[in-house]
């Protein structure tokens, strides 16, 4: 792991799949080796991870941290769908006060106000970025680092907007879904239904507190999240079909009406370091 000094240092810092997270079907089992130090947040659902002769079950919250060479051999939970989020870093020293490599892997739970979960979104959500200095990425996982051993440290919250129950319910369902599922249609029957209200009186509620309709809502949620495939030089036709819209035609109409121009000129100016404005709506993150 290398030498004990005063500070961590940390560097190249990555993550994979969509922003850090991989979808794991009931049941499935997986075996890896690092290479490289790695964080893992169990966002949902449960597995047991085995590393050497032991044996850790995650649940939906913990947080388990691992040295490269480690192998690591992953049983999922194989009643429901779990969701990993994950990076990698380099790690060349760490302080005299952090247990010696022989006690590793090192893993605790987060609570919902643990300043950890905001540290780590960030770190998933920015890497790769070019307009995110390395350096400042390193500096929020040496923050990670240094709170991961005092146990969970409450955070500030952000002040939000307050919204009535049927859309808080409704958005919360529409942020898994898309999470999970971004290609499939959603009816207004579909959200009504999450929401716990009639259609006519959702609608209602939406334009009132959001200022469009729910349907609308959820295009500008597509539109929102499908800049990420964009990022990464995916086709323009690929990213509508990933994320549910007819044609290329359709796709390229709603992204217009919330961005102002084409994805392809999007993709463009994107590639030369324009980074988009997103629009003003309550966009949620992954569940």
């Amino acid at each position: 792991m290398g030498s004990m000094a005063d500070a961590f240092d940390i560097t190249r810092v990555t993550c994979g799949g969509d922003f850090g997270a991989w979808r794991c079907p009931k049941g499935t089992a997986a075996i890896k080796r690092l290479r490289f130090h790695e964080f893992i947040w169990m966002s949902e659902g449960a597995g047991n991870c085995r590393v050497g002769g032991s044996t850790f079950t995650l649940k939906a919250g913990d947080i388990l941290l691992l040295k490269p060479g480690t192998t690591v051999r992953w049983d999922f939970n194989a009643d429901a769908m779990s969701i990993v989020r994950s990076f990698t870093f380099q790690l060349t020293s760490v302080p005299v006060s952090w247990p010696p490599a022989a006690q590793w892997p090192v893993t605790r739970h987060m609570p919902d106000g643990d300043v950890l979960r905001p540290l780590f979104e960030y770190v998933v959500t920015n890497a790769g970025k070019r307009d995110v200095p390395p350096s400042t990425l390193a500096a929020a996982v040496e923050a990670m680092m240094a709170t991961f051993i005092s146990g969970p440290l409450d955070c500030a919250r952000s002040i939000v907007p307050t919204y009535p129950a049927p859309l808080l319910l409704v958005m919360q369902w529409i942020s898994k879904f898309m999470f999970l599922t971004p290609a499939k249609k959603v009816t207004l029957l579909d959200l009504a239904s999450a929401s716990g209200v009639c259609p006519t009186h959702l609608c209602r509620l939406f334009q009132d507190h959001i200022g469009v309709g729910p349907l609308e809502f959820v295009y500008v949620i597509r539109v929102t999240r499908s800049l990420i495939r964009l990022t990464a030089g995916k086709s323009v036709e690929s990213v509508a079909y990933e994320f549910g819209f007819s044609d290329v035609s359709h796709y390229t109409r709603r992204f217009k009406t919330v961005f102002g121009r084409s994805p392809g000129d999007m993709q463009k100016a994107m590639a030369r370091g324009f980074r988009p404005p997103l629009p003003k709506l309550p966009l949620m993150g992954e569940p």
